[in-house]
């Protein structure tokens, strides 16, 4: 005599299965949430249709209830479970995904951005296709394992690392986390990715260099030796054994300093730089004397770098054999000293027997002039120039003794400059007329542009003889009938002479030469006949040291061969 209606729990689910069954005539598996008499909440399923008279009229409800509260509850559970999975997996930053039956049951967006396909692609495909997507190397044991786990076999590993090929056909390097898991029931593979590929692709590109610098320092023609912090060896390569005579397993676990490698000379050197070098200071390179196992003594450049490994500080010691350098060292040293002692030896014979010349030099000048004044009128014309023969070649003679002379007070540092105001134009002007013999002879005309007077402090008698051999060098290399010109000019703090000939001009490697010394110009057999190559190669080089010492400069230009040359010197006005 109970109202059915009274079984149900809320109302509007009463609500709702009457107006199903009056609209439909009857309802099939409606799920009711009801109470017992005791009040307990139970869930029940009702299947019912509707009682209808003899016009078609509802008399009544005629139906079944099954109680499912425990089915309903178990459902109930699992649905909540998958939500938060779903929830989770959707917001996670790793690839997750479900295989059941070889196919992708379930896949987050992260996983599928991996592959490269939709969600919906995925889901889509034909049972074991996803093994297309692993690569082919990893692909047999890949799969062997997710079949496993689909079945609930134990034999398997949950870690691993594999290859994926995506739709773009880029490789992919996972980390994968995989275990068994009920899914709706039954046994199913739960996937969990991490793309590593940047990670292998630095391991990649470290291990190579680990190779290149295993490489380097195996065979290397240098010793390397790591040494710790505590100063012990803890690796050495194998040149350190063929440099030093010990075998590596002799050396590794040994205090460096312990083991009688440096000379006892060298020791406390050492010691103390690496003392410094290690506090951080930077270690110069030291050439040091090392003791071999079987007590042969080389010489070795030693370098050391800081290096750091694992958070660890090393010192690397780098050692080169330099014995034959050493050695090539001392002969040079000892070669210098005697060259040294050679070249003092040349200094003191130019010097003595410059002097030494000098005095029967003036005895033959003199002795010339005086047979030309008493018997010059007496004398034949053979005998006369027999004596200017002879007066000419002292001159000349005399000429090279003054400037060995001034080479060896140049060399002892003895040449010194008696500094006073004397007028520049006037000296070159008395230069032109004392040479103008010589430029008659060859019919030369010089032309001068010079200013009235420009005083400034100089050494008369050395600056004339610049101007001298500057001037007599262009009239020599001059072919007749040419032309000289002096230009003098004041520029600021300078006074710039310039001699301009129209001879046979100066190469860029004969410019390089001739302001060394003896830097002569050897011109035999190119056709220049009108040329006086007599000469030491000393004159320029006398004349850029004069000019050196008054803080000026000279210089030579020319375009080449038979261009001509231009000489150009810069003195100080103050």
């Amino acid at each position: 005599g109970k109202k059915v209606t009274d079984f149900w729990q809320f109302p509007e689910d009463r609500d709702g299965y009457l107006k199903q069954i009056l609209n439909d005539s009857y309802a099939k598996n409606y799920i009711c949430p009801s109470l017992t008499k005791e009040g307990k909440k139970i869930v029940v399923q009702l299947n019912s249709h509707l009682m209808l008279d003899k016009e078609g009229n509802p008399i009544g409800i005629e139906g079944t209830f099954i109680d499912i509260t425990e089915k309903y509850n178990l459902e109930q559970d699992l649905r909540e479970s998958e939500e938060k999975f779903r929830s989770i997996a959707e917001q996670s930053l790793l690839g997750i995904c479900v295989i059941q039956d070889d196919l992708v049951k379930y896949i987050n967006q992260q996983f599928a951005d991996l592959l490269g396909y939709t969600i919906e692609e995925v889901k889509n495909w034909e049972p074991g296709w996803f093994s297309n997507v692993i690569h082919p190397d990893d692909r047999d044991w890949v799969i062997d394992q997710a079949k496993k786990k689909q079945l609930g076999s134990n034999d398997v590993k949950n870690y691993y690392q594999y290859r994926l090929i995506n739709k773009s056909k880029k490789i992919i390097w996972l980390d994968n986390f995989s275990k068994t898991i009920l899914f709706r029931g039954r046994s199913a593979n739960l996937v969990t990715v991490v793309n590593i590929t940047e990670r292998k692709i630095t391991e990649q590109k470290l291990k190579e260099s680990e190779r290149k610098y295993r490489n380097i320092y195996e065979n290397t023609p240098f010793s390397v030796v790591l040494i710790n912090s505590q100063g012990v060896v803890v690796d050495a390569n194998p040149t350190t054994e063929v440099m030093f005579g010990y075998k590596i397993d002799e050396i590794i676990g040994k205090k460096f300093m312990d083991l009688s490698i440096i000379h006892p000379e060298y020791l406390s050197t050492i010691f103390a730089l690496f003392k410094k070098f290690v506090k951080g200071e930077k270690m110069h390179r030291i050439d040091i004397q090392i003791q071999r196992k079987n007590g042969t003594i080389f010489w070795a450049n030693l370098q050391a770098a800081l290096m750091k490994i694992r958070d660890k500080t090393y010192v690397q010691a780098l050692f080169t054999d330099i014995t034959k350098k050493k050695e090539a060292e001392f002969l040079i040293d000892e070669e210098l000293k005697k060259l040294k002692e050679l070249d003092h030896l040349r200094k003191n014979l130019i010097s003595r027997v410059s002097h030494e010349l000098k005095t029967p030099l003036v005895s033959i000048s003199g002795g010339c002039e005086l047979l030309l004044t008493l018997y010059g009128e007496k004398l034949s014309r053979d005998e006369l120039e027999l004596i200017e023969l002879i007066e000419k070649g002292g001159k000349r003679l005399k000429h090279l003794v003054d400037n060995l002379i001034d080479i060896s007070r140049i060399e002892y540092g003895k040449f010194k400059l008696q500094k006073e105001s004397n007028d520049l134009s006037e000296l070159i002007r008395d230069v032109s007329k004392e040479l103008m013999f010589l430029l008659r002879d060859r019919k030369f005309d010089l032309n001068l542009a010079l200013p009235e007077s420009l005083f400034l402090k100089m050494d008369k008698i050395r600056i004339e003889q610049v101007i001298m051999n500057l001037l007599s060098n262009a009239i020599k290399n001059t072919p007749p009938k040419g032309d000289i010109k002096i230009v003098l000019k004041k520029k600021k703090y300078w006074a710039e002479i310039s001699i301009s000939d129209t001879g046979i001009g100066l190469t860029q490697e004969e410019m390089d030469l001739i302001f060394t010394r003896f830097g002569k110009i050897e011109r035999y057999g190119e056709g220049y006949e009108y040329i006086d190559i007599q000469g030491t190669g000393l004159g320029l080089y006398i004349s850029k040291e004069i000019v050196d010492l008054h803080e000026g400069e000279i210089r030579a230009e020319s375009e080449g061969r038979n261009k001509g040359s231009t000489f150009i010197v810069k003195l100080p006005i103050s």
